[in-house]
């Protein structure tokens, strides 16, 4: 008997302190949806195989929706599983959704700097200089990972952006899994996108069904390393992109 009792305490010590701890990774953007409508590939597979956080610069209120489009993410997060405490709305005046908003970038970096310390992350994902579709609010959220990378204090975190592709891969839709590459991550889920979406119900237009089902951000996303010269130095706080 107590030959079996040492053996269970072992086995519940082996089981809490021999488990592998997750990468902590964390998913940077601009507003609610983006994270369906471009990145359903890449939270499928971390969802699984990372601790996953999320942090949204605004919560999309350029056209009067901000509440709602909480409440949408609030819910979208409950149906994939993510808890509460891994997603993050920012709400700073300073940075409002918007074609036409000028994002501060060493602020958004600095803030981002202290999301990251704070909750230990040590992969973060965003989109890449052209912002999948060039919406400024993106390319803002590139920029200031581009400054986040030179920060001495964040030398063990590492910094990838979503290639956005040429016009032509970009809505070939399921055709892009027919030559898969290494650096990329695939969606083994046809109709995930579209619905996940679905829960964004403000967002829902014609064009944005047609984008879950041709865009090649259904079914794959492809990342690369942010890289910036060591000597360059962060801007200045007074600075705007």
């Amino acid at each position: 008997m107590l030959r079996r009792i040492v053996l269970l305490i072992l086995l519940v010590l082996s089981l809490v302190f021999g488990r592998d701890e997750k990468t902590k990774a964390l998913l940077v953007l601009a507003h609610p949806d983006d994270e369906t409508l471009f990145m359903m590939p890449t939270i499928q597979v971390f969802t699984q195989t990372k601790e996953l956080y999320f942090f949204y610069f605004t919560n999309g209120n350029a056209d009067g929706q901000g509440e709602r489009r909480e409440e949408e993410l609030y819910r979208w997060i409950q149906h994939v599983n993510v808890s509460e405490d891994h997603y993050t709305i920012l709400q700073d005046e300073r940075i409002q959704d918007g074609f036409d908003q000028t994002w501060n970038r060493t602020l958004c970096s600095q803030i981002l700097r202290e999301v990251i310390l704070k909750k230990g992350i040590r992969e973060v994902y965003s989109f890449d200089e052209k912002g999948v579709s060039k919406h400024p609010n993106h390319i803002a959220t590139f920029r200031a990972l581009e400054s986040l990378s030179q920060y001495p204090d964040l030398e063990n975190v590492s910094f990838y952006s979503l290639e956005s592709g040429s016009l032509l891969t970009k809505y070939m839709g399921p055709f892009n899994l027919i030559r898969k590459q290494s650096k990329c991550i695939y969606n083994s889920k046809l109709f995930l996108s579209l619905n996940t979406f679905r829960i964004h119900q403000s967002q829902i237009t014609w064009y944005r069904i047609l984008f879950t089902l041709f865009s090649r951000f259904s079914y794959m996303n492809c990342w690369k390393t942010i890289v910036v010269p060591l000597h360059d130095n962060p801007v200045p706080l007074d600075a705007h992109e």
